[in-house]
């Protein structure tokens, strides 16, 4: 798919062909602890269907957040016809991590460089995703950064990648990956982490639609709120609600989750 020129006919039935069987795979929200049931008329039906539709307004934040990079092209030192791209991006990150960030405590022995990578910056799940040409890492946010997306906004800055933004909504879907698609997971933890402080400082303004960044560096980058004619950011007090408007789109807008 990836050799097929984008646009073309060829690509955009391959494009189709991948999305609808993407559907058809299970499905997580990372950054959801829980989601209170309420009513969608789904089309062709008449009567509301009541369950856990995928509503900001009824979530409530567990404090992971999720750091996606799509779009993955083979290194320039691979070899040719090499289909692993993704895979080796990581390794290159860890890597370059290796040689010049990692703290001289950090021991990299046993579990390898990649566990004390992950567990350095918090990361609890690595995978390559449904397209094979992704990455995705579920880490834990800390409400000091600020919110999913000044957190997302770090940890790319921190690995030097280019970060969907889309990801900072608190409903995002990500398809599940194969077995041998993880890189990295500490599954009990993924599955029962909790963070209230997260909850309780930022949970009232996603339920309110409000995911844009509030740290200024953020803001500078694009990732949400306005910016003033003077050129001062615009970012938010998550106790008084102040803030530049970036709503949360609702559970149609979400066609593209990866």
């Amino acid at each position: 798919m990836e050799a097929e020129k984008e646009g073309s006919a060829a690509y955009n039935k391959l494009h189709n062909q991948k999305s609808k069987l993407k559907q058809e795979l299970p499905a997580w929200v990372f950054s959801a602890g829980h989601i209170a049931k309420s009513e969608k008329t789904l089309k062709g039906d008449t009567r509301p269907c009541r369950a856990e539709w995928r509503k900001a307004e009824r979530t409530r934040l567990n404090g992971l957040c999720m750091l996606d990079v799509d779009h993955i092209k083979p290194l320039s030192n691979s070899p040719e016809g090499e289909s692993l791209p993704a895979r080796a991006y990581f390794a290159k990150i860890v890597d370059d991590w290796n040689k010049t960030s990692s703290p001289s405590g950090e021991d990299g022995k046993g579990g390898g460089w990649c566990s004390a990578f992950c567990k350095h910056y918090g990361i609890l799940f690595v995978h390559v995703t449904s397209s094979g040409f992704g990455l995705r890492f579920v880490f834990k946010a800390d409400a000091m950064r600020g919110n999913l997306a000044d957190n997302q906004q770090w940890l790319a800055r921190e690995l030097g990648v280019e970060p969907d933004s889309v990801c900072k909504d608190s409903v995002r879907l990500s398809y599940c990956c194969t077995r041998e698609d993880i890189i990295y997971v500490e599954l009990e933890k993924l599955l029962n982490y909790d963070n209230e402080e997260f909850e309780k400082k930022f949970g009232e303004n996603y339920r309110a639609g409000r995911s844009g960044a509030i740290a200024s560096d953020n803001h500078v980058l694009g990732m949400g709120g306005r910016t003033s004619a003077e050129g001062n950011d615009t970012a938010f007090d998550p106790t008084t609600k102040e803030t530049g408007e970036d709503k949360d789109p609702g559970i149609d807008e979400y066609e593209k989750d990866e």
